[in-house]
């Protein structure tokens, strides 16, 4: 079973020469951990990220998680064959779990046997915990709530689902006590609505905001969501500019620009200014000072001199964008 509560979607800092940044690693999760108390790590694979870098990234979480804090790796393969391949070697680097993303492919091939294809990859690594990716299916229609129960009764390891909110009840009254439901996306912890079943969510926000996105998960589902409505009122900037197509990159140029270790990153001037604008208008409610704290306190920052600071933001202008870990 997956403890419901925060799972970091890890940014993982990289040095000039596109080597991972062990230090700053170790720092953020430090920060991720210690400080946010989050129940987990995601790493997601890359394009063109060799798989002794990201073993070396989740190596880092691991020695980090200890036995309560969970280290998933995301998998994105066409073929099951690969995808096997992958999850038997992060089980040897020391994953606690994966998370099955599929891939689009140039013909838009639709799996005419969906239960095979996810057996496959769960047998191949038997002590791995496995997530399926739900919300994002691009090769044809999520699966319903009952073939998602067919599946995790047949499959001891397949133990959660990654999908929307608004499914996330029927799913868990067909499913096993043991399943959790996990969100994809922070915009989905505010859209929960009502006291049910504790659930995950893998929270970009939570690269910045590690213990805010734990609590605003916790209290999403409890009878009393007065904390969760303060959190997403305050955040409600943010959320309106993170789309699922750069919300990484946005993160981690905040990240960059706050003085904690990230990738590098390059943008249009318009869309740097949107991110800035965004964040000042957060610096401007009052109830603010809370959620920018944690970051000041451990990175030793002025966060709203940071943002302020106008050559802060110029460097990330006027170059090609690099691709975010």
């Amino acid at each position: 079973m997956w403890e419901p509560g925060c799972y970091v979607d890890a940014v993982i800092p990289t040095k000039k020469d596109g080597q991972i940044d062990q230090e700053g690693l170790r720092k953020n999760l430090y920060f991720w951990l210690l400080q946010g108390k989050v129940q987990g790590v995601l790493i997601k694979s890359s394009r063109g990220r060799e798989f002794e870098k990201e073993k070396l990234a989740i190596e880092e979480c691991s020695g980090y998680a200890g036995r309560e804090t969970s280290v998933v790796a995301g998998v994105s393969f066409l073929s099951s064959r690969d995808a096997s391949e992958k999850a038997q070697r992060l089980q040897k680097a020391g994953c606690d779990g994966v998370a099955l993303y599929e891939r689009l492919s140039l013909k838009r091939v639709i799996y005419r046997n969906t239960y095979r294809y996810y057996e496959e990859i769960a047998r191949s690594a038997p002590l791995l915990k496995v997530i399926i990716c739900n919300s994002e299916r691009e090769n044809g229609s999520p699966l319903s709530p009952g073939e998602l129960k067919a599946l995790e009764w047949r499959i001891p390891n397949i133990c959660g689902v990654i999908s929307k909110a608004r499914e996330a009840i029927e799913i868990e009254k067909l499913c096993r006590p043991d399943f959790t439901v996990f969100l994809g996306n922070d915009r989905d912890v505010f859209q929960i609505s009502g006291p049910q079943k504790k659930k995950g969510v893998f929270s970009l926000l939570g690269n910045i905001f590690p213990g805010v996105m734990q609590n605003a998960i916790s209290q999403a589902t409890e009878k009393d969501t007065s904390e969760t409505v303060k959190i997403r009122e305050t955040l409600e900037p943010l959320l309106k500019i993170l789309q699922p197509g750069s919300a990484r990159r946005d993160i981690q140029i905040i990240m960059s620009v706050l003085g904690m270790p990230a990738p590098s990153t390059f943008v249009e001037k318009s869309e740097i200014w949107k991110i800035r604008e965004a964040l000042l208008k957060i610096m401007k409610r009052e109830e603010a000072g809370w959620l920018f704290e944690p970051v000041e306190n451990f990175y030793k920052v002025d966060v709203e001199k940071k943002i302020r600071d106008d050559n802060a933001w110029k460097e990330f202008v006027g170059k090609n964008t690099k691709t975010a870990l």
